[in-house]
């Protein structure tokens, strides 16, 4: 399933959010991560950081119904 994420901040908040998002319950990974100067705060560098989360779910597949063996008639 991918997201598309974009977050405003310093270097160190990105990586704090990255860091987080990589400590989840369920299995995350950003690809195509993307960074570029978006101005200044505070005489700090702000970052606007774009990226897409893609995480993963199992889908049970249903009892497979087709195995069962037919029984043979004895003659």
């Amino acid at each position: 399933i991918p997201i598309d994420i974009e977050v405003r901040g310093t270097y160190h908040q990105v990586a704090m959010f990255l860091d987080k998002l990589s400590h989840l319950e369920r299995i995350v990974s950003a690809r195509n991560l993307s960074m570029a100067r978006a101005g200044e705060h505070n005489d700090e560098i702000i970052l606007k950081t774009k990226c897409t989360a893609i995480t993963y779910r199992y889908i049970e597949s249903p009892p497979n119904n087709k195995k069962k063996k037919k029984k043979r008639k004895r003659r």
